[in-house]
């Protein structure tokens, strides 16, 4: 709108003769607000293009239609507009890029770059932004603990390559048992995987535990025509939150079960004390 009145008290200025003395001053106005909204308005290219059009042309027709030999002044007006069209569009380019190249670092910065599921510090975000909810709307939230069992006998034995392996390949299998959309996977820690379920009974959550570590234990990983049998101690926690308790304690419950599970003899999952 501001700019709308200041673009039509420019088409005045070229018709009343009271307005005449103020028709250089109007015009470097216009030049100057069209010039600040573009930088403002270049990450929409729709926004600049309507800012450019309400701008320039009032005063275009005002000299194209009406005013009698102004017609410089005119062409003047169009290059101008093409110049601010252009210049947003490649500012619109450099925003969307740098916009992309955050949203690629974010990502990263959330992401472990082995497995490309979420690493620690998403983890924690996502647990502490899950527990807050439930808080709120009385529900639950589960957490399962996994860890990966005589992973540093594959490491010696095998190599860190077929270590990578395994890490790569329990994690696909954990993001295949775990699929509902809710379910947040992370790898935690070197061998150590957390899936974060919120919204279900804890039977449900013992049940999908035990899915997952019959599906891993029957599934050897395949290393260089060798087949690796790989095994899983599980820890199954379950809490409602309250201003009584954290998910701090969460996980202590749910990482002192897991150490439960490989005190016994691991390939088993704990779920209560």
């Amino acid at each position: 709108m501001p700019t709308m009145l200041l673009s039509s008290l420019l088409s005045v200025s070229l018709l009343h003769p009271l307005f005449e003395p103020l028709f250089l001053f109007l015009l470097l106005s216009v030049f100057g607000v069209l010039s600040g909204g573009i930088v403002n308005f270049s990450p929409r290219p729709d926004v600049s293009l309507a800012y450019v059009l309400t701008t320039i042309l009032p005063p275009f027709f005002t000299l194209l239609l009406i005013a009698d030999g102004r017609f410089m002044e005119a062409i003047l007006l169009v290059l101008y507009g093409t110049y601010m069209l252009l210049l947003s569009r490649g500012l619109n380019h450099e925003y969307t890029l740098l916009t992309t190249q955050q949203i690629e670092l974010e990502k990263l910065n959330q992401q472990d770059s082995l497995t490309m599921i979420a690493n620690r510090r998403s983890f924690d975000h996502i647990l502490k932004e899950n527990w807050a909810l439930q808080s709120r709307t009385n529900g639950k939230i589960s957490l399962m603990l996994i860890d990966i069992d005589y992973f540093k006998r594959i490491n010696d034995q095998y190599g860190h390559l077929a270590g990578d392996l395994v890490i790569q390949q329990v994690a696909e299998t954990i993001k295949r048992v775990c699929r509902r959309v809710s379910d947040v996977v992370a790898r935690i820690g070197g061998e150590e995987f957390a899936v974060i379920i919120s919204a279900t009974n804890h039977e449900e959550i013992v049940h999908l535990a035990e899915r997952l570590r019959v599906s891993v234990s029957n599934e050897p990983i395949k290393y260089k025509q060798q087949s690796l049998n790989v095994t899983v101690s599980l820890g199954v926690a379950t809490l409602s939150p309250n201003s009584s308790n954290t998910e701090s304690e969460l996980f202590e419950l749910a990482d002192k079960r897991l150490y439960c599970a490989k005190e016994s003899g691991r390939n088993t999952t704990i779920h209560q004390d």
